[in-house]
């Protein structure tokens, strides 16, 4: 599955990001009646979503938006990664990670999937450390691990941190580009889309 991150601003009056509840069924005999297995679970749906060229703060183009269609997600059957809009939605708080015991070379639990690296705080007993002074972080945002350092306090371990939802590109509108406008016309291009989470409880939300 894809992780690159989705580099575009979603916007528009309508945006809507909501969970909602999906029933998925297979057939594994591939015979029609026979054999399904139904699956429930909460995804998050993100609909609504506009995207006006050229993309600010951004600064990307509808070029760079065909290519990220085209060549990254495939024409949408390869997922990526999605920060949602809701803070409520992409943010950790406080999440217990164990205690510390002190004198380096322990793993803390194992973030959950998809986290932005670059947002990681990690505290003891409410003492923010130092990256690399007091611990390190391997891996990326699809498996990331901390091992403290000798200097890593003793203490009650909590994280926080904003995460990535792995999402498909579930529908792409071209047709009601802004009236008149054409795709290079700069400024006036316009898609609507709607994403959908790859995998029920894939966030871990």
């Amino acid at each position: 599955m894809g992780t690159a991150v989705f580099p575009f601003t979603m916007r528009g009056a309508q945006l809507d990001e909501h969970y909602a509840q999906i029933l998925t069924q297979t057939d594994p005999l591939n015979v029609a009646g026979r054999g399904f297995r139904r699956q429930r679970g909460k995804r998050l749906i993100v609909q609504n979503a506009e995207l006006l060229f050229p993309d600010t703060p951004a600064n990307k183009s509808f070029a760079d938006w065909d290519t990220f269609n085209e060549t990254t997600i495939e024409g949408g059957s390869d997922s990526f990664l999605y920060a949602s809009v809701k803070p409520v939605y992409r943010i950790i708080e406080g999440e217990a990670a164990g205690t510390a015991a002190g004198g380096g070379g322990e793993t803390c639990a194992t973030l959950r999937k998809f986290l932005n690296a670059s947002t990681l705080v990690v505290k003891v007993g409410g003492v923010t450390q130092t990256l690399t002074t007091d611990y390190t972080l391997a891996g990326n945002f699809t498996a990331p691990v901390i091992t403290t350092t000798a200097s890593f306090d003793t203490g009650t371990v909590t994280f926080e941190y904003e995460f990535y939802f792995q999402m498909f590109l579930t529908v792409l509108r071209t047709a009601d580009l802004v009236q008149g406008a054409s795709l290079s016309s700069p400024g006036t291009d316009k898609l609507f889309l709607q994403l959908t989470e790859q995998d029920s409880g894939g966030s871990l939300v």
